[in-house]
């Protein structure tokens, strides 16, 4: 009924929170993402759709990765970039605090 709230995304209506929950998503990989070196060296490019959850208590957890075969180096920096998540105020379903799933994509591509 609730989603997550990102920190920075309190003050904003309801109706606009999940939209707010995304701009900070995509801030947050914009300013974390590097480009793995290895990968850049192998011209391994790809998308990385990253699940993980958002817990009762507001933590990241259970970040899982799917991508195509020999996209690991990849996986493992989306792996990174999401576990620097700020803990956030968790979803709500009938007032009481839930697990919420989310899934990412985040795109590698050498330009």
């Amino acid at each position: 009924e609730e989603v997550p709230i990102f920190p920075g995304c309190e003050e904003v209506p309801n109706e606009e929170r999940l939209s707010c929950f995304h701009k900070k998503i995509s801030d947050h990989i914009n300013n974390n993402f590097r480009y793995p070196r290895e990968a850049r060296r192998k011209n391994i490019q790809g998308k990385v759709f990253v699940l993980f959850v958002i817990n009762s208590e507001g933590n990241i957890e259970g970040i899982t990765t799917k991508a195509p075969t020999g996209c690991e180096l990849l996986e493992d920096e989306a792996v990174r970039i999401m576990g620097l998540l700020p803990k956030m105020e968790p979803g709500k379903f009938r007032g009481k605090p839930v697990n919420v799933k989310y899934a990412q994509p985040i795109n590698f591509n050498l330009k």
